[in-house]
């Protein structure tokens, strides 16, 4: 993406671009590379290496599915996306992992290391750490 400054247009750097792209690559990490359906379970290939089988009954969405509508979900050409167009069903990837294993496989909130933040945990510790709770008297 070109961006404008005072006017200008400025071309990006290879520098930005390749960063730009490994940002991509990490929010698609959990998004499907290949679904298959055999017997009740889908097989969900991620594009980070990992593999899920789903009971299709763990699908809130698809509980009123007949078999063959089913056996119609397809993962959508970007793999972020589970579909079913008969049913106007559509089901984010990682949405339904979130909702399956109880966490959030794209946050990454506060489990970031930077130098600033080791610094100040480092100072802070250095304090004597957080400071202990004291209890407060209820006023009457």
């Amino acid at each position: 993406m070109l961006k404008k400054s005072q006017g200008r247009v400025v071309i990006p750097t290879e520098n930005e671009i390749e960063e730009a792209r490994a940002r991509g690559e990490a929010r698609t990490a959990y998004y499907g590379r290949s679904l298959k359906y055999d017997h009740g379970i889908f097989h969900l290939a991620l594009r980070n290496g990992l593999a899920v089988r789903i009971p299709t009954k763990m699908i809130a969405e698809l509980a009123a599915a007949t078999p063959s509508q089913i056996r119609a979900v397809r993962l959508t050409p970007d793999g972020g996306t589970l579909e079913q167009r008969q049913l106007d069903v559509d089901i984010s990837v990682p949405g339904l992992l979130r909702d399956l294993l109880g966490f959030d496989a794209q946050s990454r909130g506060g489990k970031a290391r930077s130098a600033a933040k080791v610094a100040a945990a480092r100072a802070n510790g250095a304090k004597g750490g957080r400071p202990k709770k004291v209890p407060t008297l209820p006023t009457t």
